[in-house]
């Protein structure tokens, strides 16, 4: 659930983006742009320290991204950090996303695998699930190998349980149920 702050940014980012015609350009560059401060988790600390003048922090911001991010999100983020919700900017991408996904119409598929997927299963799963839910799908792939093998896909409120694991969980239940 998105906070109070990352859905006014969010929605204002998207709002600006969608007049522009830059959805899917400023897509693309937040979701770097997020990775890069997920890899490096000290920048967005600095840049909303109030040990530094926040002129010095826009104009790291500045020469950091121009011309790898489009000028309004490098002045997106000087606005951020105007505010005080640097640290808020995961959050905001995310809600930008959701309101891109809603656009669009795309449904978000939770895969959770023991192994990674190839591009070819990845690819398999998404072209099955936009069969059955009628929509284009997104696929969220993480691993687990408490697993074992299988899959496990949650999307719209539903969860299919397809995992060695569930299988082997049942089994125990019913072995456990079975009155001799």
């Amino acid at each position: 659930m998105a906070t109070e702050v990352a859905k006014v940014y969010g929605e204002a980012l998207w709002s600006l983006a969608a007049d522009e015609g830059l959805e899917e350009r400023f897509l693309a560059e937040l979701r770097q742009l997020d990775i890069t401060a997920q890899q490096n988790p000290g920048y967005l600390a600095m840049l909303a320290s109030p040990a530094l003048p926040a002129e010095a922090r826009k104009q790291y911001v500045t020469d950091a991204w121009t011309g790898n991010l489009h000028s309004y999100l490098v002045h997106f983020l000087c606005v951020l950090i105007d505010h005080g919700r640097v640290l808020s900017l995961s959050a905001i991408i995310s809600e930008y996303e959701a309101l891109y996904r809603e656009s669009r119409h795309i449904s978000v598929a939770q895969v959770t695998s023991a192994t990674p997927l190839s591009d070819a299963q990845r690819e398999s799963l998404r072209l099955r699930l936009e069969k059955k839910s009628g929509g284009r799908v997104e696929l969220v792939c993480r691993t687990d190998p408490a697993l074992l093998g299988g899959l496990r896909v949650e999307m719209g409120g539903y969860r299919y349980e397809g995992t060695a694991r569930a299988r082997l969980d049942e089994l125990r239940r019913r072995l456990t149920e079975t009155v001799l």
